[in-house]
């Protein structure tokens, strides 16, 4: 076994002893002529890997490493530079949510992933049709805005009545769950009561 197979079992052994034993003061893995254990900026784990695990010659003693203390080897970790022991991967695609970039479109602070309304209205106040009710634009929890929800109504509704009602339900629910006030539900009413929706 040559001096490149034996690098990550060397890093791996010194990396855990924290540089205590006395062969790990002495090592100079890269040859830099510096110490490892002078330099700790270069032998961070996220970076040590690259020096020490050749993936032309794939040495299985890299296999074992743990670049994030995690238990589970990196190898088998879908997120070998962030810790996450449960290796959770919500869309399957391989990649831990630990060190997956999320995309929120919207910038609602609701990754699309989980965002009912990716592309919600954030526009400051509540509008029912082109009628500004003055009552705060709130985002939930599912991602979606009060304004997104009462388009919703318009899409789904067929005449005013329905509107009306679907509207009035919402602003209900709301003011049960205490997203809005009773005072805030009534501009809502208003609005979609004098909507021209048909």
């Amino acid at each position: 076994m040559g001096e490149i197979d034996l690098a990550p079992a060397i890093y791996g052994f010194c990396l855990e002893d924290d540089y205590v034993d006395p062969h790990c003061e002495a090592i100079d893995l890269d040859g830099n002529g510096v110490l490892d254990a002078q330099e700790p900026e270069e032998w961070a784990p996220a970076k040590a890997i690259g020096k020490v695990c050749v993936p032309e010659l794939d040495p299985p003693q890299c296999s074992s490493l743990h670049l994030d203390y995690d238990g589970v080897c990196n190898a088998d970790d879908n997120c070998p530079n962030d810790a996450n022991p449960d290796q959770t991967d919500t869309d399957l695609d391989g990649v831990g949510d630990a060190c997956e970039e999320s995309e929120d479109a919207d910038g609602d602070g609701i990754a699309d992933e989980f965002n009912l309304c990716p592309n919600s209205d954030l526009r400051p106040s509540v509008l029912v049709a082109g009628c500004d009710t003055g009552v705060t634009n709130r985002t939930t929890a599912e991602g979606c805005s009060l304004g997104d929800l009462i388009g919703q109504c318009a899409d789904r509704t067929s005449n005013h009545g329905a509107f009306v009602s679907c509207v009035s339900h919402l602003a209900n629910t709301w003011k049960t769950s205490r997203i809005i006030t009773g005072r805030e539900k009534g501009p809502i009413a208003e609005c979609a009561a004098q909507s021209d929706i048909e």
